[in-house]
C-alpha cells in the first residue's frame, strides 16, 4: 500500500511540474525568455545560466530536481550547479518558496547570497559547505534541519530569532561566524557551534539544554549567556581556551563529563555558580589545572564541597562576597 501511495505521489508531482512548465512556457516563450523544455522535463534540460521552474511556478536560474516526495513546495526545487566562482541569486528569484528541502544547495560552494525573507523552514544539509555564503537572515524561519549550514566557512552572520526545536550540527565548522541570533531556541542536540573558531560572544536566552559539544573548539569564545540552562552536556565548552569567566545559572541541575574543560593552564577560568544547590557533575567535568576559582553563593561553600564529585575541586571553591 505504501509503494502505491509513493507512486501516486510521484505521478501527481510530475503532472504538477509538467503543468507549470507548460503554463509558464506558453506565457514566456514568445519573448524568448524561457527555452522549450522536453516533456517531461529533466535535470538535464536546464543548466546554470538558463531559467528554470520551481515547484511553485517561479522562474529562476538553476538545475531542476524532482524528488518525487510530494507535498511541500520544494519537492521539485532545482538547485544551482556546483561552482567555485561566486554568484548571487537575484532578489525575488525564490519568491513564494517557504520550505527549503534537504540538500537544496548542498555544496554549492560559489553561492554567495540569496533572498531569505520568505523561508519558514530549512531542511537538513540545505546549505552544507556553501563556502561563499556570507550571511543568512532567517527572520521567519521556525525550524532548522541537521547540518543546515555545516562548513559554511565564510558565514559571518546567522539570525534565526524564532527557531524552536532541537538543533544538531547546524553551524559546525562555520569558522567565520561572529554574529548569532537564536533567541527562541530551547535545546541543542550536538555540535551546534563546534569548531566556530571566530565566535567570541553569544547569548542564548531560551536555551535549556546545550546538548553535547555545543561550543567545543570555539577558541575565541569569551562570553556566553545561558540564563535558563538546565543541562550542560558532555564536552560543551571543551577547548574554549579564551573563556576565562563563565556563569552557571541557578536553573542548572546537571553538568556532564568534560563539559567545563575550558580556559588553559596559562589562561585559567573563573566559574560562577548561582544556585544554592550544587548541580550534579562528573569527576571529569573540569580540568583542575585550568581552574582559577569556583565561586558559589554565600553560605553554600560547604554544601558544594560535600556534594558528590565536588570534593576533587574543593580547594578552588570560595563563597561570593556579595
Amino acid at each position: 500500500m505504501e509503494n502505491k501511495t509513493n507512486k501516486e505521489r510521484l505521478i501527481a508531482n510530475n503532472e504538477r511540474l509538467n503543468s507549470l512548465i507548460t503554463l509558464i512556457a506558453q506565457k514566456r516563450i514568445s519573448s524568448g525568455v524561457l527555452p522549450i523544455l522536453a516533456n517531461p522535463a529533466t535535470a538535464a534540460d536546464i543548466t546554470l545560466g538558463k531559467e528554470a521552474i520551481s515547484a511553485n511556478g517561479e522562474v529562476i536560474t538553476g538545475t531542476l530536481e524532482a524528488s518525487g516526495s510530494g507535498g511541500d513546495l520544494m519537492s521539485s526545487l532545482f538547485t544551482t550547479q556546483s561552482t567555485s566562482s561566486p554568484y548571487d541569486l537575484p532578489a525575488g528569484s525564490l519568491s513564494g518558496v517557504k520550505a527549503l528541502a534537504n540538500y537544496a544547495f548542498y555544496q554549492k560552494t560559489g553561492l554567495r547570497s540569496l533572498d531569505t525573507s520568505e523561508f519558514t523552514s530549512i531542511g537538513s544539509s540545505a546549505f552544507y559547505s556553501c563556502k561563499s555564503l556570507i550571511e543568512f537572515l532567517g527572520n521567519n524561519v521556525k525550524s532548522l534541519g541537521t547540518s543546515a549550514f555545516y562548513g559554511c566557512s565564510s558565514l559571518t552572520r546567522a539570525h534565526f530569532p524564532i527557531v524552536t526545536g532541537s538543533l544538531s550540527t547546524c553551524f559546525q565548522n562555520c569558522t567565520s561566524l561572529v554574529d548569532v541570533n537564536l533567541d527562541s531556541c530551547p535545546q541543542f542536540s550536538q555540535n551546534v557551534f563546534s569548531g566556530c573558531s571566530s565566535l567570541e560572544v553569544i547569548s542564548l536566552p531560551s536555551l535549556t539544554n546545550t546538548g553535547t559539544a555545543a561550543f567545543q573548539g570555539c577558541s575565541k569564545l569569551t562570553t556566553v549567556l545561558i540564563p535558563l540552562v538546565k543541562q550542560i552536556g558532555a564536552n560543551t565548552f571543551q577547548n574554549c581556551s579564551s573563556l576565562v569567566e563563565l556563569t552557571i545559572p541557578e536553573t542548572c541541575t546537571s553538568i556532564a563529563a568534560n563539559a567545563l574543560k575550558c580556559g588553559s593552564s596559562t589562561n585559567k577560568t573563573t566559574f560562577i555558580f548561582k544556585g544554592t544547590t550544587p548541580p550534579t557533575i562528573q569527576s571529569s567535568t573540569f580540568t583542575v589545572s585550568n581552574i582559577e576559582k569556583i565561586i558559589v553563593p554565600v553560605g553554600c561553600g560547604d554544601t558544594y564541597k560535600a556534594a558528590t564529585n565536588w570534593v576533587s575541586f574543593a580547594d578552588y571553591i570560595e563563597e561570593a562576597t556579595e
